[in-house]
């Protein structure tokens, strides 16, 4: 929001965009791969596929670990609707130092 000096909906909108974008053209590169011969194809077509898992396991794992949602991770993987904390003004924080302020017991439900 700081960086490109926009509200939450805008900034949200922002990284929906990106992520799409990054994924998008991520798939596109991946089926226009050169080759580098029978054995060495293989090779990179599985180092490959497995780095889309890679990206794929870290969606799921933050919906399913409870670290970010809790026990609503299973609810919000299903419809991807997350209903956020209202804001706190703190006078002199920053952004960038607000993680450290967050207390761990404000992910266990």
């Amino acid at each position: 929001m700081n960086e490109k000096g926009v509200n939450i909906d805008s900034a949200l909108k922002w990284v929906g965009d990106y992520h799409e974008q990054v994924l998008s053209r991520f798939q596109a590169q991946r089926h226009v791969l050169p080759s580098w011969g029978p054995n060495m194809d293989v090779v990179v077509n599985a180092f490959v596929e497995r780095l889309a898992y890679w990206i794929r396991g870290h969606d799921c794992w933050s919906l399913e670990s409870g670290r970010y949602f809790g026990l609503k991770g299973p609810e919000i993987k299903k419809h991807r609707l997350v209903t956020l904390l209202p804001r706190v003004e703190r006078p002199g924080l920053t952004p960038m130092m607000a993680p450290s302020l967050v207390q761990p017991s404000v992910f266990v439900h």
